[in-house]
């Protein structure tokens, strides 16, 4: 009885619906029970302006969503890290929900694929994606009971936001010189290529271009470093302008 209700409503779903829904569910691990809250997630206010329509933003779901996430996250870092101050556990909750962080994550899941928007070529869509993930989150939350949206918070943005920020720690310069070119609308390419070494590890060497310009090289027993150290010594040629 409860597959022919499910089969029924899906098929009253239209094609954006079913694409957000099994969106939520590969993301989250979470099967929407009303999928209004996850439409308006994706409903940026340009649509609004737009339209004649009345509909809602998702900067209210958004206003929910980034309490719902710092809540989490605090009592994430606090179970998990009982050694730490109220200080390190400060800056480091602020570094798993920073605005560049939430969205580099909302990238990396391809939320702009959902995205409803009207903004121009011009526009930085790129600043946008994370308040749109916040709103997800507000989604999930009165959407689902808290227990389930804790968890699936946890595994999907503050597990994978944690492991980025131990990995590169404060060091991330990659990140930073991206971030930067992306501002400056200039193109950014990583050329990494396995060197001959004296030693019995791999090395790496990197050379980052900025419009086609050498910018920085890098050495490193990793692709990772690799790229670290030459975006490090582009990003510091920054400063000296």
């Amino acid at each position: 009885m409860k597959l022919l209700a499910l089969f029924k409503k899906r098929q009253y779903l239209s094609h954006q619906q079913q694409s957000i829904g099994k969106f939520v569910g590969q993301a989250f691990g979470i099967t929407p029970q009303k999928i209004g809250y996850y439409e308006q997630a994706f409903t940026h206010k340009s649509v609004i302006r737009h339209s004649k329509n009345k509909k809602t933003s998702n900067e209210r779901l958004e206003f929910i969503g980034d309490a719902i996430l710092s809540n989490i996250t605090a009592i994430y870092l606090f179970k998990k890290y009982p050694e730490k101050s109220e200080g390190d556990l400060t800056k480091l909750r602020a570094k798993i929900v920073s605005r560049s962080g939430l969205n580099r994550l909302a990238k990396e899941l391809d939320l702009e694929k959902h995205l409803n928007h009207k903004l121009g070529k011009n526009d930085k869509i790129q600043s946008v994606l994370g308040n749109a993930l916040e709103a997800l989150i507000g989604a999930l939350y009165l959407d689902q009971e808290y227990k389930k949206v804790k968890k699936a918070i946890e595994k999907t943005i503050i597990e994978p936001a944690l492991n980025y920020i131990l990995e590169f720690k404060d060091e991330d310069y990659k990140s930073r010189y991206l971030e930067w070119a992306q501002q400056q609308q200039k193109t950014v390419n990583f050329n990494t290529l396995e060197i001959a070494s004296n030693s019995r590890e791999k090395q790496f060497k990197t050379t980052l271009f900025l419009n086609d310009q050498l910018m920085g090289v890098g050495i490193g027993f990793s692709k990772k470093k690799a790229e670290q150290k030459a975006a490090k010594e582009a990003y510091l040629k920054l400063k000296d302008k």
